[in-house]
């Protein structure tokens, strides 16, 4: 398996992929990051610092994808937010009945990530 960590001018794409593949467990996502709790399936997933062990790791929140290759990236909170929300906004437009659960997890999440 090759690991690499992504650089700035990779980084677009790999965060793109990962928010759209995640539309698919969306409410497990949200329904573990407002309770503070780290989330992944069987290619990818996020952690916050609190339960990582990589001592750099102090604020954000990394996400990680296995397609081709692991990319491991740590974005700013209000970054991980805004793409979050973005996401959420995409998921509502396709599945409105679930409208008044996404944004109550939006909610807590904002509180979680200190926003």
């Amino acid at each position: 398996m090759v690991i690499r960590r992504v650089t700035l001018i990779d980084k677009q794409p790999v965060i793109q992929g990962f928010f759209s593949f995640l539309k698919s467990d969306l409410l497990d996502v949200l329904e573990c990051l407002s309770n503070g709790e780290p989330w992944q399936d069987h290619m990818m997933g996020y952690e916050l610092p609190e339960h990582s062990e990589e001592i750099e790791f102090k604020e954000g929140i990394m996400i990680f994808i296995n397609t081709s290759s692991y990319n491991e990236i740590i974005m700013k909170n209000i970054d991980f937010y805004d793409c979050l929300k973005e996401t959420c906004v995409e998921f509502i437009r396709d599945n409105p009945e679930q409208k008044d659960q996404v944004n109550l997890h939006i909610d807590k999440i904002k509180v979680v990530l200190n926003l």
